[in-house]
């Protein structure tokens, strides 16, 4: 892949980012910008973006962490309804997850459902 077909699909995936961010139930966006290589810090140089900082877990996490790897029915219950609602929010937006997966969904401390990427 080209280096100009890389730089379209990168600042499409940033489009798609900051169309579907502000939804409750998927990872806030914030922006992105390039960090140029400084003498002190090359390592830094690159794309940086800046995404909701959350405390919690995974539900693949959550899983491993429970002894019998189940949850009572009303938690199951509770984040299929919260997934349901930001894949509502992806669809109005014309936007398929394709990775949508145990640990691509977040429970944060406060217990609410989040869709990451």
């Amino acid at each position: 892949m080209k280096d100009e077909e890389k730089q379209k699909e990168v600042l499409n995936e940033l489009q798609v980012l900051e169309t579907i961010s502000g939804h409750g139930n998927i990872i806030g966006y914030y922006g992105a910008y390039f960090q140029p290589a400084s003498v002190k810090m090359p390592e830094y140089e690159g794309l940086w973006i800046s995404m909701e900082r959350y405390s919690g877990t995974s539900v693949k996490q959550l899983f491993n962490s429970n002894i019998s790897h189940s949850l009572k029915e009303g938690w199951i219950a509770y984040t299929c309804k919260e997934v349901l609602k930001g894949l509502c929010h992806l669809d109005k937006h014309k936007v398929i997850h394709h990775d949508l997966r145990p640990n691509n969904i977040m429970i944060t401390s406060d217990a609410e459902v989040k869709i990451s990427k």
